[in-house]
């Protein structure tokens, strides 16, 4: 679905690997053209990686990309400067990650992709091997992990809300669900269609599909940079903690200040809390400390102004860390146009 809406929206059909099929007639030569072009963002070096799912089925072309796969697949990625982990292998079908190890560890090195993660339980994996280990277990368990988004180079907002950790107001559907301001989004997936164009385009002219696979040469990946100033327009971001135990504030607001985040209390029962909430740029409510109208009124003033909202049942200053880490990177992301009242915001001192 988000593929056609997207295939719609520029007006323009999405490169399919069967149209380029019949010019490739050596095994090896089929099998790069269809890497080449289903890797074309990693090879441009906009994406740390992509998924790429094969059948093990005979194309309309006669051939068998799954066995094709399994006798050149390590060849033919040689000289592409790209890895790959096998993520699933049922038979019947196949699901490999290819990446640029340099970008991909860059990416997951990141606090803010490590904290997603770590809420996503994958606190004990520490190098790249040990996290795709865990990614390759969960693929064959009974849930898809969602947060696969992270290795994916998408917005860590969207990976975020979608995943549930964040509440952040639904934009739209493109290649990905996108909330908060989709502007970013949707030009990083503009990014990502151009880059599979130019490479079908590549791979229409050239002689050797090989090469095309060859000549993605390294380069800094710049389509998943994600904002490290925790600010708006230069100002620091500010954070309301919705209930919480009062003889850990002071803990609370040292953990903002190494955030670089302004951080302000409110009580389990605070009177006219609507009023107050709406000039704040995100929300962590932990609801073991909160009554329920308080908490139904912060959600309300979320929805209402599209604020990002964190909730957890646990108020201590570990879970506080992990929230500040995972909203930091996200709200970031949401972008002012979202909140026209941030250039007037108050003190909350």
């Amino acid at each position: 679905m988000g593929q056609m809406i997207s295939e719609m929206r520029h007006g323009v059909r999405r490169p399919v690997w069967h149209d380029l099929a019949e010019r490739f007639d050596e095994p090896r030569e089929c099998l790069a053209s269809f890497l080449a072009l289903e890797a074309a963002e990693v090879l441009a070096g906009e994406k740390p990686a992509n998924l790429i799912g094969i059948a093990n089925r005979t194309r309309a072309c006669g051939r068998n990309l799954y066995v094709l796969w399994k006798q050149w697949g390590a060849m033919v990625l040689g000289e592409s400067g790209l890895a790959v982990r096998e993520l699933s292998d049922r038979g019947d079908s196949l699901l490999l990650l290819l990446y640029r190890p340099e970008a991909l560890e860059a990416l997951l090195r990141r606090p803010s992709a490590s904290a997603v993660l770590a809420r996503a339980g994958y606190g004990a994996a520490t190098g790249l091997d040990e996290v795709l280990t865990e990614l390759s277990t969960r693929i064959d368990g009974d849930r898809f992990p969602h947060e696969i988004g992270v290795f994916l180079g998408y917005p860590l907002k969207d990976v975020a809300a979608f995943m549930g950790l964040v509440r952040i107001p639904f934009a739209c559907q493109g290649p990905w669900k996108i909330f908060g301001d989709p502007r970013e989004s949707l030009r990083l997936a503009e990014v990502f269609r151009c880059c599979r164009a130019r490479m079908a385009e590549r791979l229409n002219r050239c002689t050797s599909a090989l090469d095309c696979l060859a000549d993605g040469s390294p380069r800094p990946v710049v389509g998943f940079d994600e904002i490290e100033s925790h600010s708006y327009g230069g100002k620091a971001m500010c954070i309301a903690v919705i209930g919480g135990m009062d003889r850990l504030e002071k803990h609370y607001r040292e953990e903002a200040v190494r955030s670089g985040v302004e951080l302000r209390m409110f009580s389990q029962s605070e009177n006219n809390i609507a009023v107050k909430l709406k000039r704040f740029d995100a929300l962590v409510i932990f609801t073991n400390k909160v009554s329920h109208r308080v908490k139904n009124e912060a959600m309300a003033v979320a929805k209402q102004n599209g604020i990002p909202v964190f909730m957890h049942h646990s108020c201590g200053v570990c879970t506080l860390r992990d929230c500040l880490s995972c909203l930091t990177a996200t709200v970031a992301h949401v972008g002012e146009s979202d909140r026209p009242d941030l250039g007037r915001r108050k003190n909350h001192s």
